[in-house]
């Protein structure tokens, strides 16, 4: 059966095996409504934003979204490999590319003639100081912000804050139990 003729579940995207163009999607109204809120929060210069949206939401969608229509580069942070290998297929699929990875032994090529417009890193690689070598990204989306606020991250947000970056969360569960901020 070709694969256009498959049936195919509420929100799973079609494939276009070697086209690497981006692939037309129709999001779900709350979808766009986040991704024209979260635009606009970056137009009013808000060097910090979080995303709160229940499981299976499509916040992976989401983000990737934001980066795809953004016109500089995005850094997407997620806490787990799995999550980053997740990110980095919805990177693919949605935006027709192959995202650079900054995770153990993949490390994202950067110099000064070619830099990745995506790259999808682990937030423990990142913290280990790697994190600096990124120095012209537009947007830093954290994924599961509710595991990424230990002093380590918070420099390291702080760190994008100052080159120029806002930083996103997205999370289903925007609160922390000792009552502190999740974000700088």
């Amino acid at each position: 059966m070709r694969d256009s003729a498959r049936p195919r579940a509420r929100g799973q995207l079609p494939s276009t095996p070697g086209l690497g163009a981006p692939l037309a999607m129709e999001l779900r109204d709350y979808q766009s409504e986040v991704i024209e809120k979260v635009l606009a929060g970056i137009e009013a210069g808000r060097k910090s934003l979080l995303v709160g949206l229940f499981t299976g939401a499509g916040k992976t969608v989401i983000f990737v979204e934001l980066a795809n229509r953004l016109p500089g580069r995005t850094l997407i942070i997620a806490p787990l490999r799995e999550l980053v290998w997740q990110a980095a297929d919805k990177v693919r699929t949605i935006v027709g590319i192959d995202p650079a990875l900054e995770m153990a032994e993949y490390r994202s090529n950067e110099d000064e003639w070619w830099s990745p417009k995506i790259v999808v890193a682990c937030k423990q690689t990142l913290t280990r100081g790697r994190y600096k070598k990124f120095n012209d990204i537009q947007l830093v989306i954290v994924d599961e912000a509710h595991m990424q606020y230990s002093p380590k991250c918070r420099e390291m947000f702080e760190y994008f804050n100052d080159q120029g970056a806002t930083v996103v969360g997205f999370t289903a569960t925007p609160f922390r139990m000792d009552g502190e901020a999740m974000l700088a």
